[in-house]
């Protein structure tokens, strides 16, 4: 069981580093704070969707946003929470996991 736990801890490490990613990519793009990126698209200040780079885009949906970058091949979903913060775990996050941790044991 403990192996288990180390590994969906290694996974969510993986995606909470990839988050923080994100979330500074856009706090430098929209050169404003990180908790202020949600606040200021609800206000209509930031667009949609855009490109950060030729290989890395944005598209804000419901209380979050998905920054992929094709660049170094991954993909998060923010979840905006209290005060603006964007690295919380949500329920999708832990499926991912699971899903992922359960692909590792049946290709083992």
């Amino acid at each position: 069981m403990n192996d288990i736990i180390k590994k969906c801890r290694a996974i969510l490490s993986k995606n909470i580093e990839k988050r923080k990613q994100a979330v500074v990519l856009l706090s430098e793009y929209f050169q404003c704070s990180t908790k202020e990126i949600y606040y200021k698209y609800q206000k209509g200040e930031f667009p949609q969707k855009g490109k950060i780079t030729d290989k890395i885009f944005f598209f804000f949906h419901g209380l979050g946003c998905t920054v992929k970058n094709e660049e170094e091949g991954w993909s998060v979903s923010l979840e905006f929470g209290a005060n603006g913060h964007a690295t919380a775990i949500d329920a999708g996050t832990i499926l991912l996991v699971s899903k992922l941790h359960l692909e590792m044991h049946t290709r083992a």
